[in-house]
């Protein structure tokens, strides 16, 4: 039922919808999944700027949020993709290992639901550049092929993508 509740909500489509459905993100723990998902299916006038507000003060939501703001698309949100792409080291020293590598995946995950644009395609080879040469440990393991390196195989596929879309194979 309150599932259903959300959905019905999320498709009235205003700013007081969106405002409420903000209001029980923050006051209903056991519904944020589902709010951020209805949110996810509004406007992106109307949510996007609830969803960024809402990344700012929910550090155990980022994730979710990052992948739904990229989902919804629209220049708002790339926009602020590209911020955080450009400021990544500053969230993922708030995590631990584990949660910095999700979260630089879901980052690059939602900045590949964008069209190719040279803006992204330099952003993203930028960041898998830094992401590659800040950890001594991740670099070598590059070099000698010894381990996953997640993130830079992620940052790889969209760029590649991307080239793609833009080359039309």
């Amino acid at each position: 039922v309150r599932k259903a509740t959300l959905d019905t909500i999320s498709r009235i489509d205003s700013q007081e919808a969106a405002s409420f459905l903000l209001k029980y993100l923050y006051t209903h723990d056991n519904w944020q999944d589902n709010l951020l998902r209805a949110l996810g299916r509004m406007d992106p006038k109307s949510a996007v700027p609830i969803l960024i507000d809402s990344f700012h003060v929910r550090k155990d939501k980022w994730i979710i949020i990052l992948r739904m703001i990229g989902r919804i698309g629209g220049e708002e949100a790339r926009r602020f993709l590209l911020d955080t792409l450009d400021t990544w080291s500053f969230y993922t020293v708030a995590l631990n290992k584990f949660g910095g590598e999700e979260f630089t995946l879901a980052l690059i995950e939602a900045l590949g639901y964008f069209p190719a644009d040279r803006e992204l395609i330099r952003a993203v080879k930028l960041f898998r550049s830094e992401w590659r040469s800040g950890d001594v440990l991740r670099g070598l393991s590059g070099f000698f092929k010894r381990g996953k390196d997640r993130v830079s195989d992620k940052a790889g596929e969209v760029i590649t993508a991307w080239k793609r879309e833009k080359t039309g194979n």
